[in-house]
């Protein structure tokens, strides 16, 4: 706490706006996953394929199969999970990194719900696909850059079931899809919506 408070008395206390004083304090504090989240990323040390085997993901942070606030990383040039032996997911955001990639197979579903932060729950930087019968519904209410960056990827390929929608914030600036790079092929059912 001395380490704080000789860094706030470092700085003219009226130059700086008070919620940046805050955020240090909050910071300072909280424990780091209170504030971020727990993540998980990618080894497929485990059976190598499986999204619900444990022992393919590093879990940091209390992060967990279960804990439906973790942050999932598949990272860059991997090849990510393209099979489960369970049937569904929660978690708080998923990113496939440059040049990785990640299938969510037939009969699994995955649910990726942002928790009201300012996270985009869908980040593809690499090859993503949704198989014929499996399904990802992602959904936030206080994103505001989208809900889905497709960035520098290969391409986003939509054979099962996709649904996006914002709850209730009228200051969605973006589109809830952001294509910036690669391709979304779709040849299954894409449902896009925001709700009050």
């Amino acid at each position: 706490m001395n380490s704080l408070i000789n860094f706030l008395q470092s700085f003219n206390l009226n130059k700086k706006p008070l919620r940046f004083y805050l955020l240090i304090l909050l910071v300072n504090l909280f424990p780091t996953s209170l504030l971020i989240g727990q993540s998980a990323t990618w080894t497929g040390t485990g059976n190598g394929t499986d999204w619900d085997d444990p022992n393919n993901w590093n879990f940091a942070s209390n992060g967990s199969l279960t804990n439906v606030n973790t942050r999932y990383n598949i990272p860059q040039s991997t090849a990510g999970p393209t099979t489960a032996s369970g049937t569904s997911l929660i978690m708080k955001s998923l990113h496939v990194k440059n040049g990785a990639s990640a299938t969510v197979p037939n009969g699994f579903s995955i649910e990726i719900n942002s928790k009201n932060q300012y996270v985009v729950p869908i980040h593809n930087n690499g090859t993503f696909v949704i198989a014929a019968g499996g399904s990802v519904t992602a959904h936030n209410s206080k994103d505001s850059e989208g809900l889905w960056h497709n960035t520098n990827a290969v391409g986003t390929y939509v054979h099962g079931s996709l649904t996006i929608y914002d709850i209730g914030d009228p200051y969605l600036e973006d589109d809830l899809i952001y294509l910036e790079a690669g391709i979304l092929e779709i040849s299954g059912t894409v449902h896009l919506s925001q709700l009050d």
